[in-house]
């Protein structure tokens, strides 16, 4: 009798086409961000501030993206931008605000791209599906060419160029020869052609300026009656009307300044603060093609982004054309300590001329309603400038150059010479930063954020918000010792508030790097980033710091910052880096460690490492001799000592420099402490 085997029936797998796909996107999902909805107008709300997106938005057949023609897409848009707030598409299951707000941002960049190319993809008949592989490459290849969304995604200097070339050729209700001839700082050098910003001739970028200035394109400050800085928002409304971030872009294209940003033009051009290759990093590249990605998730439209396109995001063609994150530039150390000499004689010198003088200015002028600016030219027109020392209120004003008995010297050299009151002012605000900077070795922003209610004179420390420990009222406070001469300047700078006319009440809640207002009415304006790098910029001209090939080092308070680190780590001994981390706000030991190692070069390495190594051995060899010595191991008199300690560093330099030993740290976590140990590792010599 035989067995019957059945035999095996394999089926073939559904093709993809014929598969039911079960769509899980959750339609009702919103930001946890999100505030509502009103006529086409979304509101977010991080932390305290609302965020506005406007999605009323022209399309090329002249409808709005909110018609009701095009609700189909408006909802797809909608149902976007909340995704990007899903934990499944940024793998973050809880994010913070300041994430948040990225995100955000990166997706509304990203629809913006398309936007700007709404008339060849056809957005209003086909939404996003005409997005091929070949345009979603030719993005990304723009993309990785500049960190700046300016100029990757909106293509700012192009657009710019040629919308103001094609003015400038329009008839003209003035004569150009004319206005430059009365208004010369409109003729201004501009930077060589390589480093400028648009595209466009020197004479072009001439013409431009006059264009901007009688088109109410420049802003006017109050105490001087000629332009400095572009309106960039009503430049953006014009360029880019059917963009969701228009109103939120502020791209400054420096050749169009006519007073460089936040009042001084550097002397020579700047040393790049960070090093960095040019291009995208792949941070942000990754931001932007995560935020495309995203798509995938949405429910299956024809308006969708195609599968096919978003497969070819998944490629890492570009990983190699990315640049990496720059790091910071280390200033030499003898510019660093030399610059903080001179900053300290300048606060000492003519602190007390500088402030004094400014303080009766701005009181005074308060008691007559005037503008301060005013009230100088006029102090000095009455001839009562006898005792003093500034001959001009802005070194920068036009005016003033032209009346100034050396016509052809350069402002910086008579701002050297401390013509200008508000130069000089600068400058003696660059020194107390530059002081109170390497010093306290802060932050940049949690300096900016120091209030005089935070400086603590009797007990010598200053309170400060620790960043990167969380977000607004949540971030740890630091109680930091400092040194008298940095409560000697902060007292300084808040006796001077006070001459000026404010209260007591009203000087403790106020920074203590913001400046005195130039307005009818005294009060310290707030402190930014902007403002606090250009009084830096103002001293390293004042003092000449050092220059290479044609540039200047313009010191920056990161900069700063990593050359406290450097100095405290060659003066005790390479020993108390537990000390320096926790001074330094650093949560993570390791981040210590990682800091110096970027700053410090290989040979100052090299020589670190060998010095630790000779101290070690020291101490080891301190120790034989003395356990030698009990144990009687030679005979009496016998002479016993340790090896000198600059043959021991040579020898161990040797080493290190021929490879035939390696020093490197290993980090340990024990009872939640941070604990680094050294290892020694010892190689067989190659010769043998």
């Amino acid at each position: 009798m035989f067995n019957s085997v059945s035999p095996r029936i394999i089926l073939a797998p559904l093709p993809e086409h014929l598969r039911v796909k079960h769509d899980s996107y959750d339609v009702d999902f919103q930001s946890p961000w999100f505030k509502g909805e009103d006529g086409g107008v979304l509101t977010f709300k991080f932390d305290r501030d609302n965020f506005e997106v406007n999605l009323n938005i022209p399309l090329p057949d002249r409808s709005l993206l909110t018609d009701k023609a095009n609700k189909p897409l408006y909802m797809l848009v909608k149902s976007w931008i909340h995704e990007q707030h899903y934990p499944r598409s940024n793998k973050l299951s809880q994010m913070k605000n300041r994430t948040a707000k990225k995100k955000l941002w990166t997706v509304l960049r990203s629809l913006d791209k398309i936007l700007l190319d709404a008339n060849t993809l056809q957005v209003h008949n086909h939404g996003f599906g005409l997005l091929t592989p070949g345009t979603i490459n030719s993005y990304t290849n723009e993309f990785i060419n500049s960190n700046n969304a300016h100029e990757s995604i909106y293509a700012w200097p192009k657009t710019l160029s040629n919308y103001l070339i094609a003015r400038i050729s329009e008839p003209r209700t003035y004569v150009f020869d004319d206005f430059v001839r009365k208004h010369p700082a409109f003729l201004e050098p501009v930077a060589e052609r390589e480093k400028r910003c648009l595209m466009m001739t020197d004479d072009e970028i001439f013409q431009a300026r006059v264009w901007l200035y009688h088109n109410g394109m420049y802003k006017k400050s109050e105490y001087e009656s000629w332009p400095g800085h572009i309106t960039t928002s009503k430049l953006v409304s014009i360029l880019y009307p059917h963009c969701t971030m228009a109103e939120h872009m502020r791209p400054v294209s420096h050749e169009l300044e006519i007073q460089q940003v936040c009042g001084h033009l550097r002397e020579l051009p700047q040393i790049p603060v960070r090093e960095e290759k040019f291009g995208a990093t792949a941070l942000r590249y990754d931001d932007f093609r995560r935020s495309l990605s995203s798509q995938k998730y949405l429910p299956a439209s024809a308006l969708r982004i195609p599968d096919l396109t978003l497969d070819e995001l998944n490629k890492n063609d570009h990983k190699s054309k990315l640049a990496l994150l720059g790091t910071y530039v280390t200033l030499p150390h003898a510019l660093t300590i030399n610059a903080l000499q001179r900053s300290i004689l300048f606060y000492e010198e003519n602190s007390e001329l500088i402030l004094n003088y400014l303080a009766d200015v701005i009181s005074s002028a308060a008691r007559l309603n005037i503008e301060p600016g005013a009230y100088h030219t006029k102090y000095l027109s009455n001839g009562n400038n006898s005792e003093s020392k500034f001959n001009a209120w802005n070194l920068y004003s036009p005016a003033e150059i032209t009346c100034s008995q050396n016509i052809n010297s350069h402002p910086v050299s008579r701002m050297r010479r401390m013509e200008g009151v508000l130069q000089a002012y600068y400058a003696l605000l660059g020194s107390i930063q530059y002081t109170v900077g390497f010093f306290t070795a802060r932050r940049q922003s949690e300096l900016l954020k120091l209030k005089f209610e935070h400086v603590h004179s009797n007990q010598s420390y200053l309170s400060t918000s620790v960043m990167k420990t969380g977000i607004g009222e949540n971030r740890l406070t630091f109680d930091l010792p400092t040194i008298p001469i940095v409560l000697r300047m902060l007292g300084r700078l808040e006796r001077f508030f006070k001459d000026c006319g404010l209260t007591n009440e009203t000087i403790q809640k106020s920074q203590c790097f913001g400046r005195i207002s130039l307005g009818r009415n005294p009060r310290v304006v707030t402190a930014g980033s902007k403002r606090y790098n250009t009084h830096l910029d103002v001293l390293c001209d004042f003092i000449e710091t050092d220059i290479v090939d044609g540039r200047r080092y313009y010191v920056r308070q990161h900069q700063l910052r990593r050359a406290f680190a450097i100095g405290f780590f060659y003066l005790n001994s390479r020993k108390n880096l537990s000390v320096l981390s926790y001074y330094f706000g650093h949560m993570d030991f390791k981040q210590i460690y990682r800091y110096l190692t970027t700053v410090v070069g290989n040979k100052e390495m090299l020589d670190i490492k060998a010095a630790y190594l000779a101290e070690e051995t020291l101490q080891a060899g301190r120790a034989s001799v003395d356990l030698l010595e009990k144990l009687g191991s030679f005979a009496p008199g016998t002479a016993l000592k340790v090896q000198e300690r600059n043959r021991l560093e040579n020898y161990y330099r040797s080493l290190l420099k021929d490879e035939d030993i390696e020093v490197e740290p290993t980090f340990l976590s024990v009872g939640g402490c941070e604990k680094m140990l050294v290892s020694v590792t010892v190689r067989k010599r190659k010769n043998g």
